[in-house]
């Protein structure tokens, strides 16, 4: 039944490693725990991971506490203890220590560990719960813990410390006042005191028990009647011993408990044994026989056949008590196989559950991988436009700007303008009134000559006549009025005209002013306008800059979050890959070698894997499809591959290898069905230890090795592992190499094809495959460590203006 749990578990999880990724955590454990209400167990394990995926990422640890203690049940009740160890103790690490819930996950934890006979971590795992329950507090929880404490202590024959626990137990019954436990806990500790030798001690404890369940009116438990019954047994007191077990033994035939008949029947006859009475002894023994059979009692039935051996030896009686000895060796191996092929079960399912859990994780990685990179697309697109808009934005702010200085340049201009005109009319206005000065100081030169030249006129005229003086001064008098009449026309005409002109320029000078003026209000206006614009538009690319700045914080996060993710990728593919120091240490100490690796991302689609079986050294680098998360994937499915055909199976040679691993390749991407091509290049050599003889097969990609200082080259087959093509039997090839033949090959070289496909070098070109084997043949007698630095320092050199392309692996490795 369990096996069966475990088979439909691997599956159930395989089948759905691309489950619904997109569903709530609450909607994950909802459907997780109706699965599991429904025994539907490997669908409720695929939620809880998915659950946990998500939770961890959250850091919600209240409710990582519940899931991971729900998901070590379920591998607890499946017998996958190891599982459940791993998740009970995630689930201890996330609460309180001191809490009731620590206690409760405490003793399931010791239940695991018991199951695997871990005395220590049981017995440590039950003391937690006992040390937080307290006695006082909560009494039956500490009564319980202290059960399983004699239980582990018992199991690690520990019966001093399993009395000293019971006589706890005892303290708490009667503190609590429970006279039946305190019946129990008597019949436990004479149990007890019967595995110390304290058999009068035991009998006490065992008596004190059946007291108070007289008193309590129970009826006698044929269980404590048995245990004195052995404990008479063992002081040599034969009567006593019978009279207990006929008591226990009517008592189970009054209860129609026909199975526990055969174990006391068996009792009955190794004490009739023992007293010699050999005929009691055979009946008692064949009719255990009887009952174990009729109910298929195995591990008694081994018991029975041993006391018949004795019964029958002693009796002289050796062909038949060699016959029952040799029936109980024959249970007792297949009991000892049934369980060492259960073990075996267990560890390969758990093995398969591993492998299925890292392959959801890493699947769940690259899902979140390509979210982030889509969203980071998305981004990169929305910012790229964002950019373009301010370009646009800048450049029309520069072309306002320049229209602005423009304006303020005319405007200045014409600010010039006017002022130079105000000036010019100035100027004239003071010219006009230097004229009329001029004027004034004229007309009163003339007015000072015309006085003076009356009076001359006068002077003459009263020395020529007296007579003509009237006259004279009449005709004087009107010279002066006519002249002085003349004189005043032409001063008001010049003045007039003077006048008009200076009005003339005063009036164009104000009219071209005022245009002027309404032209710079106009312009005024709009440049007040066009501040508007700008101080809106300043605070819309503020906003949108803050925007990208926002967004641009979430990338970074999700960024680090997908890191972080293909980071824990990478400790899990480095956990599965052999430390390079301890690739060789499988060919013995005349072997040396070097590992160069250099994946082109955080983890690899290049991987290699050795082990040793049967005296065979199996060392192998494979280039999967892709690099990266995906690359990776392919080489946990290819690691996990090799270990279950080579380790589990023990095929060693190496086209059966390549064979079974292009069928489990298939099988697992489901290429049949599908239309998945993903598959792996891959050369594998296996060392013959005790032969001293190197085979090789591969697929697609070759095995370098220098004879005699040549290089030579063993071509893989020209196929590769997976992809839809669907190989006969045999039809990878093996080639052997003698390393007991005179001028036998010493250095060998294996490798991906990211090595000699690197573009690099002054012109950008591949490093190329004739370039690679003319440098090892260059450096192949060199120690290790120098040609693993020399290989390394030349691609670095090679791909310095150029990125990496590819993962990259090279192995080399010198036998003898």
């Amino acid at each position: 039944m369990r096996f069966c749990f475990i088979v439909f578990l691997v599956f159930g999880i395989s089948f759905s490693v691309f489950a619904q990724s997109g569903q709530t955590v609450e909607e994950l454990l909802k459907s997780a725990r109706l699965e599991k209400s429904e025994q539907k167990l490997a669908s409720a394990l695929r939620y809880y991971l998915q659950a946990v995926n998500k939770l961890e990422k959250q850091n919600n640890k209240k409710a990582l506490f519940q899931v991971y203690t729900e998901i070590g049940i379920i591998y607890q009740n499946g017998g996958l203890h190891d599982k459940a160890i791993e998740y009970f103790i995630k689930s201890q690490e996330v609460i309180d220590a001191n809490s009731s819930s620590q206690a409760a996950v405490s003793m399931r934890l010791g239940e695991s560990y018991l199951a695997q006979k871990d005395y220590p971590q049981t017995i440590a795992a039950y003391q937690n719960a006992k040390q937080i329950y307290q006695p006082q507090q909560k009494p039956y929880a500490t009564i319980q813990a202290l059960r399983q404490l004699i239980t582990a202590y018992q199991a690690n024959k520990d019966y001093q410390t399993a009395l000293e626990a019971n006589k706890e137990i005892l303290e708490v019954d009667r503190s609590i006042g429970d006279s039946a436990a305190v019946a129990a806990t008597l019949n436990n500790i004479g149990y007890v005191h019967k595995f110390l030798g304290n058999y009068s001690k035991a009998i006490t404890s065992f008596d004190q028990a059946r007291k108070i369940e007289r008193k309590l009116g129970l009826e006698e438990d044929p269980i404590t009647l048995t245990n004195v019954a052995i404990v008479y047994q063992n002081l040599t007191q034969y009567d006593n011993a019978l009279r207990f077990l006929k008591e226990a033994t009517k008592i189970v035939e009054n209860k129609k408990e026909p199975k526990e008949l055969a174990r006391l029947y068996n009792i009955t006859a190794a004490i009739y044994y023992q007293l010699g009475d050999y005929h009691n002894a055979r009946e008692y023994n064949e009719l255990a026989l009887e009952y174990a059979k009729k109910y298929k009692q195995r591990e008694i039935t081994k018991d029975i056949h041993l006391t018949a051996s004795q019964i029958n030896q002693a009796n002289n009686n050796y062909e038949d008590a060699l016959k029952s000895y040799e029936k109980h060796l024959n249970i007792r191996d297949s009991l000892l196989l049934e369980e060492r092929l259960k073990q075996q079960e267990l560890l390969q399912q758990q093995f398969l559950i591993e492998r299925t859990e890292k392959e959801l994780q890493l699947y769940m990685v690259d899902e979140e991988l390509k979210t982030a990179q889509l969203k980071e697309q998305e981004l990169t697109l929305e910012k790229q436009n964002q950019e373009l808009a301010l370009l646009q934005q800048k450049q029309e702010l520069q072309a306002e700007r320049l229209e602005k200085e423009g304006l303020e340049k005319q405007r200045t201009k014409q600010e010039l303008l006017i002022a130079q005109q105000q000036l010019n009319a100035e100027k004239a206005r003071r010219e006009v009134e230097d004229l009329q000065q001029k004027e004034l100081n004229r007309q009163r030169e003339v007015e000072s000559l015309e006085q003076q030249a009356d009076l001359n006129k006068q002077t003459l005229a009263r020395e020529r006549a007296e007579a003509e003086k009237k006259q004279a001064q009449a005709q004087a008098q009107a010279n002066a009025k006519e002249a002085e009449r003349e004189a005043q026309q032409k001063i008001v005409m010049i003045a007039a005209g003077l006048t008009l002109l200076i009005l003339l320029v005063i009036g164009f000078a104000f009219l071209n002013s005022r245009k002027k003026n309404k032209e710079l209000a106009q312009q005024k206006d709009q440049i007040e306008s066009k501040n508007v614009e700008l101080e809106q538009q300043t605070e819309e690319i503020q906003m949108q800059r803050d925007a990208v700045a926002h967004k641009s914080e979430q990338v970074n996060e999700l960024y680090k979050k997908v890191t972080d993710s293909v980071r824990y990728a990478q400790r899990i593919q480095d956990a599965i890959l052999v430390p390079p120091a301890q690739v060789f240490t499988n060919f013995g100490n005349k072997t040396e070698g070097f590992v160069l690796f250099k994946p082109r991302d955080i983890v690899s689609g290049d991987f290699y894997w050795t082990t040793e079986k049967n005296n065979k050294v199996i060392l192998t680098a494979a280039d999967c499809t892709g690099h990266g998360v995906p690359g990776a994937f392919m080489s946990l499915i290819g690691n996990d591959l090799l270990n279950e055909i080579v380790n589990f199976r023990g095929i060693t040679a190496p086209h059966e290898i390549l064979n079974e691993l292009h069928a489990g390749v298939q099988n697992t991407l489901k290429q049949k069905e599908t239309e998945n091509r993903d598959g792996m290049d891959m050369a594998l050599c296996v060392y013959d230890k005790e032969k001293n003889i190197l085979e090789f097969a591969g697929a697609k990609n070759p095995l370098l090795y220098i004879q005699n200082g040549e290089i030579k080259v063993i071509k893989g087959d020209k196929k590769p592992i997976g992809g839809k093509d669907f190989y006969e039997e045999d039809s990878f090839t093996t080639h052997s190499i003698d390393l007991n033949e005179e001028n036998a090959p010493k250095m060998f070289y294996i490798f991906s094809d990211g090595y000699q496909d690197q573009f690099g070098g002054i012109e950008g070109r591949k490093f190329m495959i004739k370039k690679l084997r003319g440098l090892l043949q260059e450096i192949h007698q060199k120690p290790m460590e120098q040609q693993h630095q020399i290989l390394d320092e030349t691609i670095i050199d090679w791909m310095k203006n150029e990125e990496q392309i590819d993962d990259i692996l090279l192995m080399g490795f010198r036998i003898g």
